[in-house]
């Protein structure tokens, strides 16, 4: 299980993503899908301050599938 604390590297990143799937199901207003919520949330802020907003980018398809794949494959080390 993954412990509540900010989201802070690629490590940590992973592992709330991992505690989300686990988590996907949880029924609403259970102690587990609070825990869900929060993840999310935590998640979102750490996209949203480190990930590239490739939708911003003025970029062909080509160079927009390329560094999709490069972040993706990234995130997978």
């Amino acid at each position: 299980m993954y412990d509540l604390q900010p989201i802070r590297d690629r490590e940590t990143h992973r592992a709330a993503l991992n505690e989300i799937e686990r988590l996907f199901d949880a029924p609403a207003r259970t102690p587990e899908f609070d825990r869900l919520e929060i993840l999310v949330t935590l998640v979102e802020v750490y996209e949203r301050k480190h990930m590239v907003d490739l939708k911003s980018c003025n970029l062909t398809s080509l160079s927009y599938f390329t560094i999709l794949t490069t972040i993706v494959c990234s995130l997978d080390r």
